[in-house]
C-alpha cells in the first residue's frame, strides 16, 4: 500500500511546506479555503537518486522535462509530446511547476 503524504505550496510566500511542518500546526483549513496553498500528493515513487516524487514535480527523463500529474486514477509524466506511466526509476526530479515553471516550457 502506498504511503499517503502531501506537501503544499504557499502562494503568497512562495515556499513549499512538507508534511512535518503541516503536522506542527502551520496548516490551517481556513488558509486552504482561501486558496493560499496548492496541495500536491506524494506519488509513492522515487527518482533515480531516491528523491520522493510529488504531483507537480518536474522530472528529467531522457532529453526532455516532464510534469507529474494525476490523470484518470494514476500519476503520469506528461509534456507536449505525450504521457507515460513508467520509467520513474530512470527519471530525476529537477524542480516543480510553482518554483520552476520555466523548466517545463
Amino acid at each position: 500500500m502506498r504511503e499517503l503524504k502531501f506537501r503544499a505550496f504557499n502562494i503568497k510566500n512562495k515556499e513549499m511546506i512538507y508534511v512535518s511542518d503541516i503536522a506542527k500546526g502551520i496548516w490551517h483549513l481556513e488558509d486552504l479555503n482561501n486558496h493560499k496553498y496548492k496541495i500536491m500528493q506524494f506519488t509513492g515513487l522515487k527518482d533515480k537518486n531516491g528523491k520522493e516524487i510529488y504531483e507537480g514535480d518536474i522530472v528529467k527523463w531522457g532529453r526532455q522535462n516532464w510534469e507529474i500529474k494525476w490523470v484518470k486514477d494514476a500519476f503520469v509524466m506528461t509534456n507536449s509530446t505525450g504521457s507515460y506511466m513508467d520509467w520513474w526509476d530512470e527519471s530525476e526530479v529537477i524542480g516543480d511547476i510553482y518554483r520552476n515553471p520555466e523548466l517545463i516550457k
